[in-house]
């Protein structure tokens, strides 16, 4: 919702990293209160790899139509939760830990390319042995990585934070009230309801990404 909302004012090249920015205070701040259910052993296995997706999604993926890439992550978020709600695929067990290092390498090309970098990794989380509060606070520490990555990648190429100091310094409260409001709300759901309310979000914005975005709005802006 927020980089649809940026895109109406800014161009990608904007949008995107200044999303990144935004995004950080509220990763951050979730970061602040969850801190102790953060899943390291998935952080540091995502981690690895960050800088080097990011670098080719640079290098190789700005080239390709926006739409495109938005319908080839729809595609592939709805697939994992498809793969997920099926655990005979892994033998009755979670994916393999190990699949969380070649995931840091498509989150670092994803968060120079798209703003959705937390949809992607989403299906990832669904496993047995993450609570509802480490699903959270884990997504959170991912998706900073991945914008604090963005940040850095488009300020190589000439993107400057401090040209939307007065921006920023607006949205960043309501990023951390937002936090707040959503944490309390977190804490009253139960462990069933976050799941299905979370699979049932994934596949949602999947849909939307694959159809409205990826087909619908660019035959409807051609055809105007």
């Amino acid at each position: 919702m927020l980089i649809a909302v940026l895109l109406m004012f800014f161009p990608p090249a904007l949008a995107i990293p200044f999303h990144g920015m935004v995004q950080l205070v509220g990763n951050f701040s979730r970061i602040a209160l969850l801190w102790r259910h953060i899943s390291w052993s998935i952080i540091w296995r995502v981690s690895l790899l960050i800088p080097a997706g990011a670098t080719t999604g640079i290098w190789l993926f700005q080239g390709l139509p926006q739409r495109l890439i938005e319908v080839i992550i729809g595609c592939f978020v709805l697939l994992s939760l498809f793969i997920s709600g099926r655990p005979k695929l892994f033998g009755g067990q979670d994916a393999p830990l190990w699949s969380f290092i070649p995931l840091g390498f498509v989150l670092g090309a994803m968060s120079v390319t798209v703003a959705i970098v937390a949809l992607f990794s989403g299906p990832f989380m669904l496993r047995k042995d993450l609570s509802k509060q480490a699903i959270n606070v884990t997504m959170a520490a991912l998706a900073a990585m991945g914008h604090l990555t963005k940040v850095v990648a488009f300020g190589a190429i000439g993107f400057r934070p401090w040209d939307f100091a007065l921006e920023f310094t607006v949205m960043m409260p309501a990023a951390i009230l937002g936090t707040i409001l959503g944490e309390r709300v977190l804490s009253r759901i139960s462990e069933t309801w976050f799941r299905w309310i979370f699979r049932a979000t994934l596949a949602t914005l999947a849909l939307k990404l694959i159809l409205w975005d990826g087909l619908l709005q660019p035959l409807l802006n051609h055809g105007v």
